[in-house]
């Protein structure tokens, strides 16, 4: 037999291939704490005190001064709703927002109001240099002094119809002139009653006074004095009454399905965190911005906070 031989033989390579598999078994029983029969069962009885916890389950354990200090009442079941926080907008209602427009052409001379002063319905907030309102007065004008004339004609046909010096043709000529002299300056007055010039001003006949449609506080102005305004769709100014707005809520698409109109929603302001303004949701918009994703749920919510004055400017 040769020393040197190292050929394995059937049995040392049994023995090789078993001290492997013994290492690679005790491997795992390490780093697996013996297949979970060594480490614990995860939902085994927890304790600390007199607590003990068993999977979801506490347990009390038969302590009789820890049980006399523990009090066991059933749940009561009482229905909840999930609030839902979203960015808004201070609005002015559109029912009470009115943009003021010139009914005529003409040059801004006057300026009476600013940005954010209130006003009241009736009150001059602009005066115009109008051209066009100094013909509609020259055409008032002679638009009465044609019906004086219609009318001592008529009287005087009237007299001389009485006696027999005119014949009834001459009568009724007279009284068809006078009906259309009066129809005439009634429409010229109409006129002028609808510029809001009302008979017009003979030292100025082209100063036309715009007035305030509604009672509000000026939002937006659009002209400054020595503007010439030739559209008459162009406003001056807007105003609104803001003792009543609208708060618009932007609603994420996803959050849509828990918003319905007539819920309560309350609003806060960053400038005064410590008011909650109650309100309920009026309306949810059909459509959704492209942008964002989001649609518009409007509240009517009255805000009246006195630092403020009346109330705040929308925003």
């Amino acid at each position: 037999m040769d020393l040197h031989d190292h050929t394995p033989t059937a049995r040392g390579r049994a023995f090789m291939w078993g001290g492997i598999l013994l290492g690679v078994l005790f491997v795992l029983i390490v780093y697996t704490h013996g297949f979970g029969l060594f480490g614990g069962n995860p939902h085994a009885a927890q304790g600390s005190g007199g607590l003990v916890r068993r999977g979801d389950a506490i347990y009390i354990r038969k302590v009789p001064r820890l049980r006399a200090r523990v009090a066991v009442q059933a749940a009561l079941a009482q229905p909840v709703s999930a609030q839902l926080l979203t960015p808004g907008i201070v609005e002015s209602d559109p029912a009470v927002t009115a943009a003021v427009l010139a009914p005529l052409s003409g040059r801004v001379e006057e300026l009476p109001v600013e940005l954010g002063q209130r006003v009241t319905r009736g009150q001059v907030v602009a005066v115009l240099d109008s051209p066009d309102l100094g013909q509609a007065n020259d055409d008032n004008a002679k638009a009465l002094d044609a019906l004086a004339l219609a009318t001592k004609n008529l009287e005087r046909q009237e007299q001389q119809s009485k006696i027999g010096v005119i014949s009834d043709r001459d009568l009724d000529q007279a009284r068809s002139d006078h009906a259309q002299a009066q129809a005439e300056a009634t429409r010229t007055q109409a006129r002028l009653m609808a510029l809001g010039a009302g008979a017009g001003d003979s030292n100025h006949p082209g100063r036309l006074l715009v007035r305030a449609p509604v009672t509000g506080s000026v939002t937006g102005l659009n002209v400054a004095r020595g503007n010439m305004l030739n559209d008459p769709t162009q406003p001056l100014m807007t105003i609104a009454d803001l003792s009543t707005v609208w708060v618009t809520a932007l609603v994420a698409e996803k959050d849509l399905e828990s918003v319905r109109v007539g819920q309560e929603a309350q609003v806060t302001l960053s400038a005064y965190p410590d008011k909650v303004l109650h309100g309920r949701v009026t309306s949810v918009s059909d459509v959704i911005e492209p942008d964002s994703r989001v649609t518009r749920c409007g509240s009517h919510c009255p805000i009246r906070i006195t630092p403020c004055g009346r109330t705040c400017l929308p925003q």
